[in-house]
């Protein structure tokens, strides 16, 4: 529950003209249980796609992939693509589309900017892995023992080139892949494949008593790691052993590799990096970093950044080098309705309706505020047939809750009077998915695709059908949409990192051209005119622009000028005609 609020005193700094204040306790809001099962980062593109799912005992797995920018500091959310039951294995970069692997024997092709997604059905037993061979051509591992040669063609199509048998009752739960070789890893064997001649070359036998589960990258040399936490190295143009090295007390579940470093983690929660020795004839183990509890499932490691990513089953992942880590913290969806004391917090499949607590009107020596009423659950709103929940927003007057699942956005009408108990009714239910929504005093926006912009009128009578007043192709999902004081204009800000200006009356639309390479993670207005942009960037954490003059302020806040720790980031911001 919220607590308190600690006041600073007045030897405190004072960041524009406002007294500095610290939430001392917030634990309202749950997070959701969903493991990591899979990472997989794309360093052109600076996005890190995150395989999750939905971790409730006995009920249904539901599983999502999740795209985080990682260019900037912080790394932060950018938008998740919903996948229903399925669940995605290994996750493949080819170009700007990410491919994941799944237990229904599909495969998927996923882009950053849209949530729209191909698949290609190839055969009807589990797909576990994915690994790229060269340009378009990858392979992916089977449970009916088979590796898949296949390539990513025009029009979103795939297309099987060969098919290589590893034996009848066997399963390839993992791939690795040089220019020359593919290794693929079942419970007893390594297998190497020519790439060349799409034939089996060499097989490496493991003893069963072992119980070996080979995880492997490919270099030089093919490293494999088995259930008694061991790390084998294996000469990967003949199969020939090299060495073997200890690293955990129980199974390794991931193994990368960057540069001439290898990273190793599993059941036991101990990230182990080896690098070679002195006379770089053998790996050695040259630093553990214990930051999970849990198992970790998942490690990709950055080749120009001194960054480690890491996930499993503690519901979140890390970034991490050897001196500190960091957890990546999505941002919570709070919609707030100002002249009725509520709030809502928009989970994956509900929403919940808050009372706003109430605090001491006199505050008691050190400034420290405590509650004398808490905040009250006051209603919680499940999707329809438990859909995800793309996006919510709450009207000033608490009267209207929107919530846009992946099919529907339906508008419901609240009854909250704290005397009885709150009703809530359907009011509208429109077939468009909105990935924002946004309500004004006249008005609720809904943003859909890539890029559309609906204007549904709430004046005096909600309206039949919802007036479609700017789109644009190709210009990516917005994620974040926010409207200037006199509700004259909207801010967008898209996937592709992409600010628009949206004027409501003119239906124009344009685009910002802010100088200099920002990655914006929020934007809105704090004046008429003026934009607080937020960056992921220390120096210039918050930049001013005039939407008018199109000229940028010399106005630049960084982390240092909001008086924050060097562990601290900012991932979201409020700005409001009272106080900016």
């Amino acid at each position: 529950m919220i607590c308190s609020i600690i006041a600073k005193g007045e030897k405190e700094s004072v960041v524009n003209g406002m007294d500095g204040f610290e939430i001392h306790e917030c634990d309202l809001f749950e997070h959701e249980r969903y493991t990591v099962d899979c990472l997989e980062l794309d360093e052109q593109q600076g996005i890190l796609a995150v395989a999750r799912h939905s971790d409730f005992g006995d009920k249904k797995r539901d599983g999502m992939v999740e795209f985080w920018n990682v260019i900037g500091t912080p790394m932060f959310y950018v938008r998740s693509t919903f996948l229903g039951n399925k669940t995605a294995e290994s996750l493949l970069w080819k170009g700007d589309i990410l491919l994941a692997a799944h237990l229904d024997g599909s495969i998927t092709g996923h882009r950053f900017h849209t949530s729209k997604y191909f698949t290609a059905r190839l055969i009807p037993t589990p797909l576990w892995c994915l690994a790229s061979i060269t340009g378009s051509v990858f392979c992916a591992g089977s449970d009916s023992g088979a590796v898949l040669i296949l390539s990513l063609e025009e029009n979103d199509r795939i297309t099987l080139n060969k098919t290589v048998s590893i034996g009848f009752g066997t399963h390839v739960m993992s791939l690795a892949c040089n220019t020359n070789m593919i290794a693929a890893g079942t419970m007893d064997e390594i297998s190497l494949i020519s790439v060349l001649k799409q034939r089996i070359e060499h097989r490496m036998k493991l003893p069963r008593i072992e119980k070996q589960k080979p995880t492997i990258v490919c270099g030089n040399l093919l490293a494999s790691g088995d259930s008694r936490g061991y790390l084998t190295f294996w000469n990967a143009s003949n199969g020939a052993f090299s060495h073997c090295l200890q690293t955990h007390q129980s199974d390794i579940l991931s193994i990368t590799a960057v540069n001439e470093s290898l990273y190793a983690a599993g059941v036991d929660p101990t990230i182990a990096r080896l690098g070679l020795n002195q006379e770089r004839t053998a790996y050695r183990i040259e630093h553990r970093r214990t930051i999970h509890s849990n198992d970790i499932r998942a490690l990709v490691a950055s080749k120009h950044m001194n960054a480690l990513y890491s996930g499993g089953a503690d519901y979140y992942f890390c970034i991490s080098n050897r001196f500190k880590h960091t957890d990546a913290l999505k941002n919570i969806t709070c919609n707030i309705a100002t002249d009725a004391n509520l709030f809502s917090y928009q989970y994956d499949n509900r929403v919940i309706i808050w009372k706003v607590g109430q605090s001491s009107a006199v505050a008691p020596k050190k400034g420290i505020y405590c509650l004398t009423n808490g905040p009250v659950k006051l209603a919680q709103l499940r999707s329809q047939y438990g859909e995800f929940i793309r996006s919510s927003a709450l009207n000033r007057e608490g009267n209207l809750l929107a919530v846009s699942t992946i099919c529907t956005t339906t508008l419901y009408k609240l009854d909250v009077n704290f005397s009885k108990e709150p009703a809530i009714s359907v009011f509208k239910r429109l077939n468009i998915c909105g990935t924002e929504l946004l309500f004004t005093s006249k008005s609720l926006f809904i943003a859909s695709g890539c890029l559309r912009i609906y204007n549904l009128s709430i004046e005096d009578s909600i309206s039949e059908y919802p007036d479609v007043i700017t789109e644009r192709d190709n210009a990516g999902e917005v994620v974040r949409l926010h409207s200037n004081m006199t509700e004259t204009s909207l801010v967008l800000l898209t996937a592709r990192n992409e600010l628009f200006i949206l004027e409501i009356c003119k239906k124009a639309l344009r685009k910002l051209e802010i100088p200099g390479t920002n990655v914006f993670i929020d934007a809105q207005f704090i004046n008429f005119a003026s934009l607080y942009v937020l960056c992921a960037d220390r120096k210039r954490t918050l930049i001013e622009y005039n939407t008018d003059t199109n000229i940028l302020s010399d106005n630049i806040i960084s982390t240092e000028a909001i008086c924050m720790l060097p562990d601290e980031l900012v991932l979201q911001m409020d700005c409001n005609s009272s106080n900016g």
